[in-house]
């Protein structure tokens, strides 16, 4: 959804679709990228740290991390305000919107991902219909509050929570 509605900005455009797994390994928490697999200059990157190797790779990085202690935590903490923000099943949700140039690589990563699903879905939706919302700022934290049915829609409430310029 995301790359579909930003390619109908774009003058050029290249789409090199990749899973985390086909360019990244991990052992012990720690993250290693073959970064020569992507040849463009601007990555999307969607899918929480707990899933996605290259966003939990950014993790320690991002103003906005995820903090997980198995079976008691799984928050987004704000580096900033110190809050926390906890997910509530499909009732609500959080997520995590970044934009980073790697200091590696050059390249602009654009990170998105929810504490579950539906705050990763809403993320995404938010994206795709980014001429409704003020998107200023390099990373922000969203909520996202269902309708009551208990899907990830239009008719949803979604807000920015944080937002760091």
């Amino acid at each position: 959804m995301i790359s579909s509605r930003l390619g109908l900005e774009a003058t050029a455009m290249i789409v090199n679709v990749v899973e985390d797994m086909t360019i990244a390994t991990c052992s012990s928490w720690e993250v290693s990228i073959n970064w020569s697999v992507i040849k463009t200059r601007t990555v999307i990157v969607i899918g929480g740290p707990g899933v996605n190797y290259l966003v939990l790779y950014y993790n320690k990085t991002l103003l906005f991390s995820w903090i997980y202690k198995p079976s008691t935590k799984s928050v987004i903490y704000s580096n900033v305000t110190g809050n926390e923000y906890k997910a509530g099943g499909v009732k609500y949700d959080y997520a995590v919107i970044a934009l980073i140039k790697d200091p590696d690589t050059g390249k602009h990563i654009l990170i998105v991902w929810g504490l579950q699903r539906c705050g990763t879905q809403a993320a995404c939706m938010l994206l795709q219909n980014y001429n409704k919302y003020d998107l200023s700022g390099v990373a922000m934290i969203i909520k996202w509050t269902d309708n009551g049915n208990k899907k990830v829609d239009e008719d949803d409430v979604v807000e920015i929570i944080e937002r760091r310029p």
